[in-house]
């Protein structure tokens, strides 16, 4: 599918009924497809080797572009403006794991839900993305294994800037959360992920927050400025280790160790 337009259809803009095997979805246009439907659509678990790029989704009634299955890239895209939805969700209709997705260069706003979201993937690469005024998380990530989360930005999102949670084992770096409602940052129910490089600053809450029965995160050489709350607050995980951060000019303290063993 290269270079179509879809607009104003009663149902799905682009939707791909059944699975897709080594399939490329380019430089189309998408417009208020729905209701309750996706501008660009296929979410069959049984999907693999699809390529998403160059698209636009303007206004999605629901989702702006959902995929699932296995090896599916996202490149370049944009999303502006959903109804109900997420500017991108990766997810599948069977809520089982997919493997090998890569989320990268794509710009999001005005999402009703998050800009970028990525649930159940085994091996997720999120980098270089751009999401900003979501009315939930510019960035979610959600109970995925071994994950890549670099060089993104979340700028003024209503919720938080990034959210992991139940995320077991990644890296997490070089990503930028300026002015987000909530928190820059937010770790839930993370264990073995090394947060490092990072840049929070402006954030109506912490810069950057941990939560919820995680364990052995690398919290290193991030940036924290401005944040109305603390500029790092660790909760709830154990073995956590915080070193080389720089937390200056928050309105609460700098660092805050409540529960769990820490290592500051």
């Amino acid at each position: 599918f290269i270079g179509n337009h879809v607009e104003g259809n009663g149902t799905h803009g682009l939707g791909i009924l059944g699975v897709a095997e080594h399939c490329a979805i380019v430089g189309n246009t998408a417009e208020a497809n729905g209701p309750d439907s996706d501008n660009f659509t296929g979410y069959n678990a049984a999907n693999h080797d699809i390529i998403v790029a160059n698209n636009v989704s303007r206004g999605g009634l629901n989702h702006g572009i959902h995929f699932g299955g296995g090896r599916v890239v996202y490149v370049g895209n944009t999303s502006i403006g959903t109804v109900v939805g997420n500017g991108i969700l990766h997810s599948n209709h069977d809520a089982t794991d997919d493997y090998e997705v890569v989320v990268v260069g794509n710009t999001c706003s005005g999402a009703t839900l998050s800009g970028i979201r990525v649930d159940r993937v085994n091996g997720a690469v999120v980098a270089g993305n751009s999401s900003s005024l979501n009315a939930r998380n510019g960035i979610y990530v959600s109970s995925c294994d071994d994950v890549v989360v670099s060089g993104n930005t979340a700028r003024g999102n209503t919720l938080s800037g990034f959210r992991l949670d139940v995320v077991d084992g990644g890296a997490f770096g070089g990503n930028v959360a300026l002015g987000n409602t909530q928190r820059g940052m937010y770790f839930t129910t993370c264990n073995d992920v090394a947060v490092v490089g990072n840049q929070c600053r402006d954030n109506t809450m912490d810069g950057i927050r941990t939560a919820t029965a995680g364990a052995r995160l690398v919290i290193s050489n991030n940036i924290c400025r401005a944040n109305q709350a603390a500029g790092i607050r660790i909760d709830a995980v154990t073995g956590a280790k915080v070193l080389g951060n720089v937390a200056t000019g928050n309105t609460d303290r700098g660092f805050v160790a409540g529960t769990g063993s820490t290592s500051l």
